[in-house]
C-alpha cells in the first residue's frame, strides 16, 4: 500500500492484482514523483528516509530564506542532516537584483542570468551577491559586467556565514502525477479491503479511478480533495496522536459513493472518491489501518466517522 521511499512497515500490505507493467508504471513516473516533488519528500528527511537534495534550482520544490534582513528570499538547497532526522540548509551562490524606484529584490542564480533579467536596470538599480566563496563572487561579478551595459549601484556584498537554523520558506506544487499516485494508494488500498475481488474491481462504476491512475484520464470532477495547511516541520506535528500513515475506506453516508481517506506523515491528508453514483448490491467494507514509524508496525484500527 505504502511506497518503500515513505518507509517500510510488518506486516506490509501489499495487494497482488497488479501487473507487472503496471507496477513498473507507477514506480517510475507516480511513486517517484511522490517521493522527490511532493510535501511529503521534505518530511522524508525528519524519519532518515531521504539522502538526496531537494529544493534543486528549478524542481517542483523550492525552499527559500524567509529571516527578515539581507538574505531574505535567497534560495536553498535542502539535504539530510548529519544526524538522519531533519535536513540543513545548503547555500546558492546568486544575486538579487532591484530596479530603481523599486523596494523588491529579485534573486537569480548564475545561469539565471541574461540579457532579458537586466535588461529593465537603468542608473541607480540595485545588485548584491551572496556568495561562500570569493570564487563565486568573481564569477558572479564577472558575468554580471558582460550584462550590464548602464552603471547600476553594487549594494554590497556577503559571504554568507553558516547558520545551524535558519528559518525558511519551502513550496512545493501539487501536480497531477502526484495526485495520481495518492490515487493509486487509496484504490489499491480497496483492493486489499475487499480481497482483490475482480468482480467488483472491474465493474464501470471503478472506470473513472482507475483511467485516472493508469492513463491520467481527466474525471468529470474532482476526485481527490487535499488539506490545504499541511505541516511539513516537525514541530507542527508535535500535538498530533498519530506518528505514522493512515488509509481509510468506506462509503459515504448516502451509500452511493467509497471514499478513502489517506493521511501520510501526519502531514498531508487527502480524500478520494473511488466510486461515485455506485448502483450495484450494496456490500460492507469499512476498513483502516495505521502505519506506526514508532515501531514499524502495521496494525488494524477502529474506522471512526465524523
Amino acid at each position: 500500500m505504502i511506497p518503500r521511499s515513505l518507509g517500510t512497515f510488518h506486516p506490509n500490505l501489499t495487494v497482488g492484482c497488479v501487473c507487472g507493467e503496471c507496477n513498473n508504471y507507477f514506480s517510475k513516473h507516480l511513486e517517484l514523483q511522490l517521493a522527490r516533488e511532493s510535501p511529503e519528500s521534505v518530511v522524508r528527511y525528519q524519519y532518515g528516509l531521504r539522502k538526496g537534495t531537494a529544493a534543486q534550482p528549478h524542481s517542483k520544490i523550492t525552499a527559500r530564506i524567509n529571516v527578515p534582513g539581507p538574505m531574505f528570499g535567497a534560495k536553498v538547497v535542502l539535504g539530510p542532516n548529519a544526524t538522519k532526522d531533519g535536513f540543513e540548509i545548503f547555500y546558492l551562490p546568486q544575486v538579487a537584483i532591484q530596479a530603481k524606484a523599486s523596494e523588491e529584490w529579485k534573486w537569480y542564480l548564475e545561469e539565471d542570468l541574461n540579457e532579458d533579467v537586466v535588461k529593465a536596470l537603468g542608473p541607480g538599480a540595485g545588485i548584491k551577491y551572496f556568495v561562500t566563496t570569493k570564487i563565486e563572487l568573481e564569477r558572479l561579478r564577472s558575468r554580471m559586467q558582460n550584462l550590464v551595459s548602464s552603471p547600476t549601484e553594487v549594494v554590497k556584498h556577503d559571504q554568507i556565514p553558516p547558520q545551524p537554523k535558519l528559518k525558511i520558506e519551502i513550496a512545493a506544487g501539487f501536480n497531477s502525477n502526484v495526485a495520481r499516485c495518492v490515487a493509486k494508494i487509496g484504490f489499491n488500498y480497496l483492493a486489499y479491503a475487499t480481497n482483490e475481488d475482480g468482480r467488483l474491481l472491474l465493474q464501470e462504476e471503478f472506470d473513472e479511478i482507475r483511467n485516472y491512475v493508469r492513463y491520467q484520464a481527466n474525471p468529470k470532477m474532482g476526485l481527490l480533495n487535499f488539506s490545504t495547511n499541511p505541516k511539513l516541520d516537525a514541530e507542527e506535528r508535535k500535538g498530533s496522536l498519530v506518528d505514522g500513515h493512515i488509509l481509510a475506506v468506506d462509503w459515504d453516508p448516502t451509500g452511493e459513493k467509497i471514499l478513502c481517506v489517506v493521511n501520510l506523515f501526519g502531514a498531508m491528508s487527502y480524500q478520494i472518491s473511488l466510486c461515485r453514483g455506485y448502483s450495484g448490491v450494496w456490500f460492507p467494507i469499512g476498513s483502516a489501518h495505521f502505519f506506526d514509524f514508532r515501531n514499524k508496525a502495521t496494525r488494524k484500527v477502529p474506522l471512526r466517522h465524523p
